[in-house]
């Protein structure tokens, strides 16, 4: 796959995380993770996609609406790894139905499989 290609599928990867979190579907996002893939938010770690889909469900279930939009993304490809950083700004509603907006920065090491 050619440098530009490999960019796109990136930026693809990192829309459908953000798409599925927006639809509360906790196996698809965590099925976006390689088998022993590592979520690591500020304060936890969940390894592996079923612990993945079950710190998500723990972490952002309670809010009843989140939205998450990835921004800036800076996307350094080398064969078939990568590593992207991308600005993420998070607005929803929390369990008490109170507005929250988070700001953050997520650093992602990618790799590509048979499958993608």
């Amino acid at each position: 796959m050619a440098y530009v290609e490999d960019v796109i599928a990136i930026g693809q990867l990192v829309a459908r995380c953000c798409d599925s979190l927006a639809r509360r579907a906790w196996k698809e996002v965590a099925d976006l993770y390689i088998e022993d893939g590592i979520w690591a938010p500020p304060g936890m770690e969940a390894k592996g996609r079923a612990a993945i889909a079950e710190a998500l469900e723990q972490v952002v279930g309670p809010h009843p609406l989140l939205v998450q939009v990835a921004l800036n993304p800076v996307i350094d490809v080398g064969g078939d790894t990568a590593k992207a950083r991308w600005q993420i700004q998070e607005v929803g509603r929390d369990a008490q139905e109170q507005t929250m907006t988070v700001l953050g920065t997520y650093d992602d090491a990618v790799v590509r499989t048979a499958d993608g």
